[in-house]
């Protein structure tokens, strides 16, 4: 895939980079397989809240990720078939990743990269 910025594609969790609207990047890890979404906030306890919002035309939804402390950070993780069937449907779909922390929200597009 040609992005139209420099940043890794893969973060340390096989997971992709998406570049959020203040110029830094997050990791998504995305198991299709699983209908699971994985983010790995820069800085966790900052975080109040992360979601998805598909748009499709003008019909909008949100989908709010809880958050999850694994073995070595937390993490905020949903799985969902209907997101996961609006994630992969590429074109056609928009996919925004929202993370509200103490220091704002930032906003990126997720796009599935199929293996």
């Amino acid at each position: 895939h040609d992005h139209d910025h420099d940043h890794p594609e893969h973060g340390e969790h096989g997971g992709h980079m998406v570049e959020l609207s203040d110029g830094s990047d997050v990791e998504v890890l995305f198991a299709d397989d699983l209908d699971l979404f994985t983010v790995f906030a820069n800085d966790p306890d900052k975080v109040s809240k992360v979601e998805m919002i598909t748009k499709i035309g003008d019909d909008e939804k949100s989908y709010e990720f809880e958050k999850t402390v694994t073995f070595d950070s937390s993490v905020f993780a949903l799985t969902d078939p209907e997101l996961s069937t609006a994630a992969k449907m590429g074109e056609g779909v928009d996919v925004e990743l929202v993370i509200t922390s103490e220091d704002g929200v930032l906003t990126g597009r997720f796009e599935h990269h199929a293996h």
